[in-house]
């Protein structure tokens, strides 16, 4: 890693980035299940609250899913949730697939 970089990432190419600047897919840091999902969906034109309509859930539901434990569920989806995730993401073209809802990705 570069002098003055705190980005992993920096010594392969990428950018040098300071602090939070530094985003998850430069860095090869794995994002959560839960940060997958809803960024697949935005990606999609789905909203977190336009998801929890399609799931029939208060959108705080779907929010909680990224937030810490104990108040969130950590970066976890309840499985529960992993079939109608599914269903609706073919259904409005994010690319999602069951290991995403399980192990999130790089």
């Amino acid at each position: 890693m570069p002098p003055g970089s705190t980005c992993p990432g920096a010594g392969r190419g990428a950018a040098q980035l300071q602090g939070d600047a530094c985003s998850a897919t430069l860095c090869g840091m794995k994002r959560s299940p839960a940060e997958v999902v809803i960024q697949e969906f935005a990606d999609a034109g789905v909203s977190i609250r336009g998801l929890a309509n399609r799931l029939d859930v208060n959108p705080s539901t779907v929010s909680r899913w990224r937030a810490p434990a104990p108040a969130g569920c950590g970066g976890t989806i309840p499985s529960r949730y992993h079939r109608d995730l599914l269903a609706i993401a073919a259904d409005v073209g994010a690319r999602l697939g069951s290991d995403d809802l399980v192990l999130g990705r790089r």
